[in-house]
């Protein structure tokens, strides 16, 4: 995260410098059974995709489901945001989760905002990082075709949200069988790093039982075992006190983000979101 306004959380957030990076960066996953399965989403939403769309066979993370490639007009975008509001330490919201809409990979909707991900204009196929004094922050992963996933932190108010959205798989074009190794990215914020860090996400599903676990790697905090069950083409868990929540995108699941949290706004712990490819 960045030093703005919730630079008082009770991690150190980014440096405010002035000027905006493009950065690359790694992989790796983890879990247990959820409590709660979210909904698999049939969103409304169809346009065509976004022309800033990398095209190296990634996904989209969002809550509407199709079944459609991200190169046809019957695209239905979606997914979740999980919030978080801290004014000078306090946290009011930890952990709220808002659904999200919109047309295309690169922009939403969350709490009647429209938020711009990527800047019109600009293809990034790794990290993309806005920290511009005086504009949100951002660090979204855009070498995805099917998903956008980060964090959004705005500049004039006390909130952040981690992003889950994109293309979504069609519920009945999730596989039924077998299983399948996710390889991709994630992003982290604890008391054990300096801002938002980067490592890797890796995950092992299992079509016929449903299941999914991974494991996130970040260089300088300890690793975060995420589990969940499938419902649908979306997945949820909660595992050694971490919540856990996404989606699988593209036509065929080639894809899946999601966003994950541990703590209470009285005893916050860390915050994170994912990526991954099937391999």
């Amino acid at each position: 995260m960045k030093t703005m306004k919730t630079k008082q959380i009770f991690w150190k957030l980014g440096a405010c410098a002035c000027a905006v990076f493009l950065t690359a960066c790694g992989s790796s996953g983890g879990g247990s059974p959820t409590t709660t399965k979210p909904a698999p989403h049939n969103g409304a939403n169809q346009q065509n995709p976004t022309v800033n769309q990398p095209n190296n066979n990634g996904s989209n993370s969002g809550s509407n489901q199709q079944n459609t490639t991200a190169n046809q007009n019957t695209t239905k975008f979606g997914g979740s945001a999980t919030k978080f509001i801290d004014k000078n330490g306090n946290f009011s919201e930890y952990g709220t989760n808002k659904p999200i809409s919109g047309n295309n990979l690169d922009k939403i909707i969350v709490d009647g905002k429209e938020l711009t991900l990527i800047d019109p204009g600009i293809q990034v196929g790794s990290w993309y990082t806005n920290n511009v004094k005086n504009q949100d922050y951002k660090k979204v992963h855009g070498g995805y075709s099917y998903t956008r996933f980060g964090v959004y932190e705005s500049h004039n108010e006390d909130s952040f949200y981690l992003i889950s959205h994109g293309q979504f798989t069609d519920a009945n074009k999730v596989p039924t069988t077998g299983t399948a190794t996710y390889v991709g990215h994630a992003v982290y914020a604890s008391n054990q790093t300096d801002g938002w860090d980067t490592g890797s996400a890796k995950f092992n599903v299992n079509y016929g039982n449903k299941t999914i676990d991974g494991t996130v790697s970040i260089p300088k905090a300890n690793s975060v075992a995420l589990k969940g069950t499938i419902s649908g083409n979306a997945f949820s868990g909660t595992h050694n006190g971490t919540n856990m929540q996404g989606h699988f995108f593209g036509s065929a699941a080639e894809e899946l983000s999601g966003t994950f949290h541990k703590g209470t706004k009285n005893k916050p712990d860390f915050v994170g979101a994912f990526g991954a490819k099937k391999q």
